[in-house]
Formats: C-alpha cells, structure tokens, sequence
C-alpha cells in the first residue's frame, strides 16, 4: 500500500479511537490547531486526511502516529 492507502486505513482507526474514547473534537481542534470543521470532516471521511493533519490529531491525543498505522 502506498502512504495514501495506509492514511486512509489509520483515519478509520483514529476515528474509532476518538469516538470509543469519548474525547471531543474540540479539545482535540484546541491541542492540535485544526480547525473543528476541518476535523469533523477528516473523521468523518468526507475529505482526505494530509499526513501533517493526521500527525498532529495524534500527537493531540496523547499517541504516536505509528499507533494507528498498520505496520507490515
């Protein structure tokens, strides 16, 4: 797969993660510097996720990127 693929497959994890987990969107926009909408439409896979985006949703979270990435 390449990097766009493996984005993809980690923007579904994350997404679960988020919701699972309960945390807001909001908190994550405020620690992370996206913008809610932006957000909600990345987690909500109306748009594609850019690598800079997903490590900083991460790294918002309290993870490492590699904790949603499928290593192969």
């Amino acid at each position: 797969d390449g990097i766009e693929q493996r984005l993809v497959k980690a923007a579904d994890r994350l997404a679960a993660y988020i919701k699972e987990n309960g945390i807001k969107q909001i908190w994550i926009s405020q620690r992370s510097g996206i913008s809610e909408s932006r957000l909600s439409v990345i987690l909500t896979r109306r748009g594609k996720m850019t690598a800079d985006e997903y490590e900083k949703i991460v790294r918002a979270i309290g993870k490492s990127p590699n904790d949603f990435m499928e290593t192969a």
